[in-house]
């Protein structure tokens, strides 16, 4: 058998702004509660309120638009209390929200309903590169958080879905979050990829989970990977985020090179018996893939034989056919 042992906290514990105490003999739980812009609110729960802890859930937001959780355990308390602060978002608008506890004993739940007036400044549209600080004063925009090389906005949208480089060049990945506060996707991981490694220190979330970004680095030559994303929606396939390094070492040919990508098919090449011939097509003729389809081995031919399909055995950049 195991017995458990709790030690109460014995300071007392401090809130921010308004307090709402959901364990008080006067609870009012039809009360609505009006805030000025960047005002807080603090809801407390107490661990002794029953025989075996807290009587009441973690609180809900409904509209993290008006107003938006702070801190989820305010006075960093391990026994005793739990705090949540919440605050009053600065807008251009009125708002309305309700913030929601469930009562443990009975999963009954109790709803406050939280008013936001509009704010005193002015807000006007933030500059490309700039974001609103939602902090005390939400009428600032502040500067997105500093990206490295190429910065690729939305990786699963289906125009951002590709990075393509040399080796040792950066790309950050930046994602923003839907109108919930969540990520549709789950976050890129590289740990376990070939082609490419996370930029250490990159990895990045914006307070108020609006967007979040990470770097990564090509650090091989002629490969290809793909960092796999899984969305939040199960019954939604997951998707790939496809990396292409172009080779460091230039193709060599055997024989006859014919270039097809810009070339004259009108054009008649003529061989002598037994010459080789080289066709040499290239991946960055277009922004995402080869612009001619590779010839099987076991496709027959008039008059030459295809001796190899990935002559100089590429993985990127070029694909040579030795007939």
């Amino acid at each position: 058998m195991t017995f458990e042992f709790t030690a109460f906290a014995t300071r007392d514990p401090e809130a921010e702004g308004t307090l709402i105490a959901l364990d008080a003999a006067d609870i009012d739980f039809s009360q609505a509660y009006a805030l000025e812009a960047s005002e807080s609110l603090t809801i407390r729960m107490v661990e002794t309120a029953t025989d075996s802890g807290y009587a009441w859930s973690d609180p809900v937001v409904e509209d993290t638009d008006c107003v938006v959780l702070m801190n989820s355990n305010l006075g960093d308390f391990n026994t005793l209390y739990k705090q949540f602060w919440f605050q009053a978002r600065d807008s251009t608008d009125n708002c309305a929200s309700t913030i929601t506890v469930t009562r443990l004993a009975d999963s009954v739940d109790e709803t406050f309903s939280v008013s936001v007036r509009r704010g005193s400044c002015e807000v006007t549209a933030c500059a490309d590169g700039e974001i609103r600080n939602l902090d005390l004063d939400s009428c600032v925009c502040e500067s997105l958080q500093t990206a490295s090389g190429t910065v690729i906005d939305s990786i699963a949208s289906p125009d951002t879905d590709m990075f393509r480089s040399d080796k040792g060049e950066i790309f950050t990945i930046r994602e923003w979050a839907t109108s919930l506060d969540t990520f549709e996707w789950s976050a890129p991981d590289a740990t376990s990829l070939s082609c490419i490694t996370e930029v250490a220190d990159s990895a990045f979330v914006d307070q108020w989970n609006r967007y979040r970004q990470v770097a990564f680095e090509t650090t091989t030559d002629d490969c290809r990977t793909s960092i796999i994303l899984t969305n939040v929606d199960t019954t939604i396939a997951d998707k790939n985020f496809n990396v292409v390094v172009w080779p460091i070492r230039e193709p060599e040919s055997q024989g006859t090179l014919q270039i097809l990508d810009g070339y004259d098919l009108s054009v008649t090449i003529n061989l002598e018996p037994e010459e080789f011939i080289t066709f040499r097509i290239d991946e960055r003729a277009t922004d995402s893939d080869f612009y001619w389809f590779t010839p099987s081995m076991s496709m027959n031919f008039e008059c030459v034989d295809l001796i190899n399909n990935n002559f100089g055995d590429f993985t990127t950049g070029y694909s040579q056919w030795l007939f």
